[in-house]
């Protein structure tokens, strides 16, 4: 029996990070299969950016580059849709007497 995937959410910082003065450019989460699993996806957000890793049991789950492809134009929708429906911040003009 396969079990469904599960998901994984481990949120980075919000600021570049550094180490011995070289900035991490990108980071990818790495999310193990248990047994009878056949999908795991793990995300993490660094720097503004989300970063995902799909693992997947190859003989379970054939159609994986279908579903990173889906996985990709589908976050890439999200983001113009967000950034579409985005308001400026209103200024608080204070209280009128």
């Amino acid at each position: 029996m396969i079990r469904p995937a599960s998901r994984f959410n481990i949120p980075g910082p919000p600021v570049p990070a550094y180490l011995l003065g070289a900035r991490m450019l990108e980071v990818y989460p790495l999310a193990f299969l248990f047994s009878n699993q056949a999908l795991t996806i793990g995300t993490f957000s660094y720097d503004g950016t989300l970063f995902w890793a799909l693992t997947a049991d190859g003989d379970a789950l054939p159609d994986l580059p279908e579903l990173i492809s889906a996985t990709e134009s589908e976050s890439q929708r999200l983001g113009l849709a967000a950034s579409a429906s985005a308001k400026p911040a209103k200024r608080c003009a204070g209280r009128r007497p």
